[in-house]
């Protein structure tokens, strides 16, 4: 009997016990663009407001709105002991229960913003206890700070309750943040991946410093590095100061003016006002620690497809290769991941989750299309290289037959001796000097430098290989036959015949007089070579005395330049012109050479 009325005794307490209260409140709730303070208020007529989905089903709204949702509290609820759960709604918000506010999570102000997670409101008795079905309203506020509000960080996750507080898990909030560090985990894995193609292109640049877009490349990676590890990095943060969401905002902009200037560099846009309008764009907008950061992207982003596209135009019109096409691509798919970056705005989720893990589908596109465009870079970098080492082996090969064609041999009358030398600005010169028959001394300047210049040099050697004429005005004149009318530019050429006795003739087509004895020989003078086909040289005659010398040499010793920009001149060329060819070439380069140094001396022994 004992047993059976213990029995019936428990049956009665459990059938007058009151069950646990849980109300889950997610699924349908009403929202309304704005920040209209009554739409708090139980009497607000909410069906005419946009149905939407908590947890969120898309991309939280990044402007001021309101939520709304009634709830039918049962009759048998503790209403004293009421409380509200509500999941990762948005960063900052206020919570009102029948137009009383119960809650916030930080404040309407840029001082206290805060990160998304489950947050545990109690609602007060006085307060449940005024309406059933109850009206529960959120207030939430978009910052407009620029790169400061981390909306694209909250994740769609509950829990969206009504309990008593035996229902509320105080481990909500702390589980929230790990499994948010653990999905944002292949962020740092993406940040890494860039870091090691940055590096790569930095290494590229400093091997060729020309390459300037390798450099900004590098840098555009750099800055995301820096700005979507800060971002990950923040998630656990609960409160943070505007002035971090300052430096995010600069950060975008650094970015996005960045991207540009490589646009600018890779389509071989010269004009630097262009440049110079896309960074004054900048500094203006990172002055403005508040707002318009996604205006001015979007106008940045608008100039950036206007330089691709131009860019893509001017190529196609010169015979594009299909490299410049994938490249034109490649850039506009890069702006399309800028632009995914904020595809929050358009409703469109940026990141792709796989399992426990969210990609961000930016930070991804980032690194493939950078590592593909790096890769376009360096094979440009590499058949650069390949045709820089090319033009090199051919100019060496230039210099060296060229060094066998000026390679002087001995002076055939007894009593002379010569001695030259030739020291070009470049691999190869437009200096150029031959003895003809052991007499006669050619010296010349062709104008310009380089292989262009060689090229003459070379013409006119042969013409002096297989001339007849030993008198040095016929040479000039059947010099001067070779090349009239077939270049742009003209040759200075003084031609001199030595004898046995001592007798030089000496004729001179518009190039520096030759040098005995300390002093400038003065011979009359004609037109350079080339110049005129029908001009006529004048012949000069002067006796070099036993023990004397004469000296022939181009303008590259009297234009040599010090640092100041002072000139070597006639009077130091005058002053060391005795002395052999090798002192005087060392004294000109040591000056500051800019020029071919070209010099032959001829002299009588005693």
């Amino acid at each position: 009997m004992r047993t059976l009325a213990a029995l019936l005794l428990l049956t009665a307490v459990q059938l007058n016990a009151q069950p646990a209260l849980h109300i889950d409140i997610s699924g349908e709730w009403r929202m309304q663009r704005g920040d209209d303070p009554t739409y708090a208020s139980p009497s607000i007529d909410d069906a005419s407001w946009v149905k939407v989905e908590l947890p969120w089903t898309k991309a939280i709204v990044r402007e001021n709105s309101w939520l709304r949702r009634q709830v039918t509290i049962p009759d048998w609820a503790d209403k004293s002991q009421l409380v509200l759960t509500l999941g990762t709604i948005s960063n900052v918000y206020e919570v009102y229960v029948n137009g009383i506010k119960i809650g916030a999570t930080g404040a309407f102000s840029l001082e206290a913003q805060q990160i998304a997670r489950p947050r545990s409101f109690p609602i007060p008795a006085t307060v449940a206890s005024q309406n059933n079905p109850m009206t529960i309203a959120v207030r939430t506020w978009h910052s407009r700070l620029r790169g400061g509000s981390t909306s694209w960080e909250v994740f769609a996750e509950g829990p969206y309750l009504i309990t008593d507080p035996s229902g509320v898990d105080p481990n909500w909030p702390a589980a929230a943040i790990n499994k948010r560090t653990l999905r944002q985990t292949p962020d740092l894995v993406t940040a890494a991946a860039q870091l090691a193609l940055a590096l790569m292109l930095i290494i590229a640049w400093v091997a060729e410093r020309k390459r300037l877009e390798l450099l900004l490349l590098a840098m555009y990676l750099l800055v995301e590095i820096i700005y979507s590890t800060a971002l990950t990095l923040a998630v656990g943060i609960d409160t943070y100061p505007w002035q971090w969401g300052t430096a995010m905002g600069i950060g975008i902009t650094l970015r996005a003016s960045i991207f540009a200037s490589f646009c600018l560099r890779s389509l071989d846009f010269k004009s630097r006002w262009l440049y110079a309008l896309v960074w004054f764009l900048a500094a203006g907008m990172s002055a403005n620690p508040v707002s318009v950061d996604r205006p001015f992207f979007f106008v940045l982003a608008a100039m950036t497809l206007g330089i691709i596209a131009y860019g893509w135009w001017r190529l196609a019109r010169h015979g594009t290769t299909a490299e410049h096409n994938i490249f034109a691509v490649l850039l506009l798919v890069v702006l399309a991941a800028q632009t995914n970056r904020y595809g929050s705005s358009l409703g469109v989720s940026n990141r792709m989750v796989i399992g426990r893990y969210a990609w961000s589908i930016h930070e991804v596109m980032v690194w493939v299309l950078a590592f593909l465009i790096a890769l376009l870079l360096l094979r440009r970098l590499i058949a650069d290289r390949r045709e820089k080492l090319r033009l090199a082996g051919e100019l060496e090969a230039a210099r060296v037959i060229q060094q066998l064609l000026l390679k002087a041999p001995a002076m055939r009358e007894p009593g002379l001796s010569i001695e030259a030398v030739y020291e070009p600005a470049q691999e190869v010169g437009g200096d150029f000097y031959y003895v003809l028959d052991g007499q006669l001394v050619v010296l010349g300047d062709v104008s310009g430098k380089g292989l262009k210049a060689a090229m003459l040099v070379t013409l006119l050697i042969g013409v002096l290989r297989n001339t007849k004429e030993r008198r040095p005005a016929a040479v000039l004149a059947e010099l001067n036959n070779a090349v009239a009318g077939q270049i742009d530019g003209f040759v200075t050429c003084c031609c001199a015949r030595f004898a046995a006795d001592g007798m030089v003739t000496v004729a001179n087509a518009g190039h520096l007089f030759p040098y005995s004895e300390g002093a400038a020989i003065e011979v009359e003078t004609g037109l350079p070579l080339g110049l005129d086909a029908e001009a006529v040289y004048a012949e000069t005659s002067v006796v070099l005395a036993k023990g004397a010398s004469i000296t022939l040499l181009s303008d590259g010793v009297l234009e040599a330049a010090n640092p100041k920009g002072e000139l070597f001149g006639f009077d130091r060329t005058g002053a060391i012109s005795t002395k052999t060819v090798a002192a005087i070439a060392e004294e000109a380069k040591a000056w500051g050479q800019n020029d071919d140094i070209t010099l032959v001396r001829v002299w009588r022994s005693a």
